[in-house]
C-alpha cells in the first residue's frame, strides 16, 4: 500500500502470538468483549510507519510478541557527544524543558519570544541558534492570545515564520494524542516546507485536566508525560512545557514531583513586577542557575472601535544588565543552587525557635545535589574526596557568614538559607 495510502500505520494488538487460535485480529476481539472499545484507540496510537526505517520482513520463527530493543554499544557512545541543540542552553531535540512561574509572570511571552527567534534562525540574548527549524504553539488556553503576540513580532519585522498555532485542547491523557500531535506536526511541515523541531504545549495542567487527571497524582503525571515521550520518540522535536508554580513559590512547581523528576530541565520564572529571572533550577547535564532577566512592554496593535488602544505584553529587547546583588559570595553559589534544588525538590516547613517559618531541607539532601553538580579538575583528587572538601568549606564558610541556618530534627541535620539574595 506504500504510495498509494496517504499514511500506513502497522498495528501489533497486545496479546496475540501467532499460535493457531491465537493469530488474527478476529481471534484478539473474541478473546474480550472490551476489546473492540479499545481497538480504534490502539490503531490511532499507533506510529505512521516510515518506509527507511522499516525492519526487514519476519522469519516463520519470529515472536511477534517479542520485539527487539534497540541497543547501542560503548564503542559508539563517542559518535553522541555532541549535544544536539537548537536553541544553545535552552531547546535541545529530544528533550523536555519545564517553564514554571505564578499567574502573569511572562511564561508564556517568553517562550514565544525564544520560539520567534529560533523558527527565525537568528540568536537571541546570549543564546546562539544552532539550528532553524519550525515550532508548534499547543494554545490550550488563550490561543487568541499567542496569536496576538505573534502578530506583534510581525509588526517588529519577523515575516514568514515557521510557526502554527493549534488552539484546541488535547486529552494528554489517551494515547490517542500521540497520534494527533504528529499528525499537526507533519501537516504543519508540509505547509510551512520545515521540520518541527520544537512543540509548546501552553499550559500542561489544562491537557491533563481535560482527560480527568489529577497534577497531583504522580501516575497522571508520569502517564502524560510517557505519551510526550513518544512524540519525541517519533519526531526528535524538544518539547517546553509550560505550567505553575504551587502557593509557595519555592516549592516548584504545582502538582506531583514525577513532572520534574521527568524532565531535563526545569525553569522558574520569578521577580516583582518590573524585572524577573528566569533560573533553571534543575538540568540533566547542564549547568543550574539564572539563565536570563528580562522586562516586559505593551506593544500597540491598534485601535478599537471605541477608538482606545489594542495592547498585548512582549518580551523587552532590553537586556537586563543589573543582575541582583546578594549576600552570598560567587564561591558559594553552588551551596546555594543545591539548597534551593533540594528545598524544591524534597523541603518542609520548618518553624524556627523564637523565629519565622522557614523552608528547610535535610542536609543530606543538600549534599547529594552538590555532589550530582559539582564538577572537578582534571587534576584533583579522588571525586568523592574533592567534593567532600569543597561541600564542608563552603558549608563552614555559609555558616560563618550566617547565610544558612540549622539544627537537628528527627536525629538528622536540617539547614535553610538565612540570607536571600536582594534586588539593588
Amino acid at each position: 500500500m506504500h504510495g498509494v495510502a496517504k499514511n500506513i500505520r502497522i498495528v501489533e494488538l497486545p496479546g496475540l502470538d501467532g499460535s493457531e487460535h491465537n493469530k488474527d485480529v478476529s481471534d484478539w476481539l473474541d478473546k474480550d468483549p472490551r476489546n473492540a472499545e479499545k481497538f480504534v484507540d490502539i490503531c490511532f496510537a499507533a506510529p505512521l510507519w516510515d518506509p527507511s526505517a522499516a525492519p526487514p520482513p519476519p522469519t516463520e520463527s519470529t515472536n511477534t510478541a517479542n520485539k527487539a530493543l534497540r541497543l547501542s554499544y560503548f564503542n559508539e557512545c563517542d559518535k553522541t557527544v555532541t549535544k544536539p541543540w537548537i536553541m544553545k542552553g535552552l531547546f535541545a531535540r529530544g528533550e523536555t524543558s519545564s517553564w514554571i512561574a505564578p499567574p502573569g509572570a511572562g511564561k508564556s511571552a517568553l517562550i514565544t519570544a525564544a520560539a520567534v527567534y529560533t523558527t527565525a534562525g537568528q540568536d537571541w540574548r546570549s543564546f546562539r541558534c544552532k539550528e532553524r527549524c519550525g515550532a508548534l504553539y499547543l494554545a490550550f488556553e488563550r490561543g487568541d492570545l499567542a496569536r496576538r503576540r505573534l502578530a506583534a513580532y510581525a509588526k517588529q519585522g519577523f515575516s514568514n515564520l515557521p510557526i502554527a498555532i493549534a488552539d484546541q485542547q488535547i486529552d494528554l491523557m489517551h494515547p490517542s494524542c500521540i497520534a494527533i500531535i504528529v499528525a499537526a506536526i507533519r501537516e504543519a511541515e508540509e505547509h510551512m516546507k520545515v521540520p518541527v523541531g520544537l512543540i509548546i504545549i501552553d499550559t500542561y495542567a489544562k491537557g491533563i485536566a481535560i482527560g480527568g487527571g489529577d497534577e497531583d497524582k504522580a501516575k497522571d503525571q508520569s502517564r502524560c508525560l510517557a505519551h510526550l515521550r513518544k512524540v519525541q520518540e517519533m519526531t526528535k522535536a524538544h518539547i517546553a512545557i509550560i505550567g505553575h508554580t504551587g502557593k509557595d513559590e519555592t516549592r516548584g512547581g504545582r502538582g506531583s514531583n514525577a513532572h520534574q523528576a521527568d524532565v531535563d530541565v526545569q525553569v522558574q520564572i520569578s521577580g516583582d513586577e518590573a524585572v524577573k529571572t528566569a533560573k533553571a533550577i534543575k538540568g540533566n547535564d547542564q549547568a543550574t542557575g539564572v539563565l536570563l532577566q528580562f522586562t516586559m512592554r505593551s506593544e500597540v496593535m491598534g485601535t478599537d472601535e471605541d477608538g482606545d488602544e489594542i495592547t498585548v505584553g512582549v518580551v523587552s529587547d532590553e537586556e537586563v544588565r543589573t543582575a541582583p546583588r546578594s549576600a552570598w559570595p560567587k564561591s558559594l553559589s553552588q551551596l546555594l543552587d543545591a539548597i534551593t534544588t533540594a528545598s524544591i525538590d524534597s523541603g518542609f516547613d520548618h518553624r524556627i525557635i523564637n523565629g519565622p517559618m522557614v523552608r528547610a531541607v535535610l542536609l543530606e539532601r543538600v549534599r547529594a545535589v552538590y555532589r550530582r553538580n559539582y564538577i572537578v579538575a582534571p587534576d584533583s583528587e579522588s571525586r568523592d574526596e574533592a567534593v567532600n572538601k569543597a561541600f564542608s568549606r563552603a558549608l563552614k564558610t555559609a555558616r560563618d557568614a550566617r547565610l544558612i541556618g540549622g539544627t537537628y530534627e528527627g536525629g538528622k541535620q536540617v539547614v535553610w538559607i538565612a540570607k536571600e539574595a536582594t534586588t539593588p
